[in-house]
């Protein structure tokens, strides 16, 4: 495991590198290009069992399993699943995995092939999905369907407009401020939301106006906190690499993840 500069985690783990999303703001393809592991270099999605050991050593802690891949490629082998799985177990699930996915409608396979044998191991793991804007909402739902400690969303980058209001049963008042409808609320909703902005100076040329945050994305990221806030759901706020302006500086943990339990 490496230790991080991510303010959401305190290490990461990389059984499995590599992902076929191609996102054009992606560190960890950018990344990937500086090792000396050939298909981390291509970024192919590939499984490191040697890394698997890390799982029994350290600190317990919060570790956010597959920065640098996702987990739930189409080309991901849910035998490495499997393996990760079975050494987590091995490790008494010593430390709070926590994994973030592009691609929860890919869950089903996993789900089919490996959680008969090991569900209470993966409900261990809290569970997460990338949302950049409104397009982007149906990962929510298919998040909620995959048996986890906890849910989180992480809007980061924010390339749109986000409404988390059906998410967790909400309206809006007149002056701005929401409230919660009575018997509204998903039979399941998200526990944790993450906001973060984009650097990096990996990104090309035609994305480097988007590396600071505007006015506009401002008033999105303060909408998404003030719904959150309104269903009573813990927020954190990145203020690295970047700062958002005007945006109140939140680090808050969801319960499960707080250092204390």
């Amino acid at each position: 495991m490496n230790k991080t500069a991510r303010q959401w985690c305190d290490s990461t783990f990389n059984p499995i590198v590599g992902c076929t999303n191609n996102c054009p703001y992606c560190y960890g393809k950018a990344l990937g290009q500086r090792l000396s592991c050939p298909l981390c270099r291509t970024y192919e999605p590939h499984f490191h069992p040697e890394r698997l050991a890390d799982l029994s050593r350290g600190k317990p802690g919060r570790v956010f399993m597959g920065s640098m891949a996702e987990m739930f490629d189409p080309k991901v082998d849910p035998e490495w699943w499997y393996r990760i799985l079975l050494a987590h177990k091995g490790s008494d699930c010593r430390h709070k995995l926590m994994v973030l996915t592009k691609r929860p409608d890919q869950f089903k396979t996993v789900n089919s092939q490996i959680l008969p044998a090991f569900r209470w191991v993966f409900e261990t793991i809290w569970f997460g999905v990338t949302v950049t804007c409104q397009d982007d909402d149906w990962r929510i739902k298919h998040l909620l369907e995959v048996p986890a400690a906890g849910h989180f969303i992480c809007y980061e980058p924010a390339l749109g407009e986000l409404d988390l209001s059906d998410v967790w049963g909400l309206y809006e008042y007149d002056d701005g401020e929401w409230a919660t409808k009575v018997g509204s609320r998903w039979e399941q909703s998200p526990d944790w939301v993450i906001l973060g902005g984009l650097s990096g100076s990996w990104l090309p040329p035609d994305w480097n106006n988007r590396i600071s945050f505007n006015q506009e994305q401002t008033e999105w990221a303060n909408r998404v906190i003030g719904q959150a806030k309104a269903a009573d759901v813990p927020v954190f706020v990145k203020t690295k690499p970047v700062t958002l302006p005007e945006v109140e500086v939140i680090q808050e943990w969801p319960y499960g993840l707080r250092k204390e339990e």
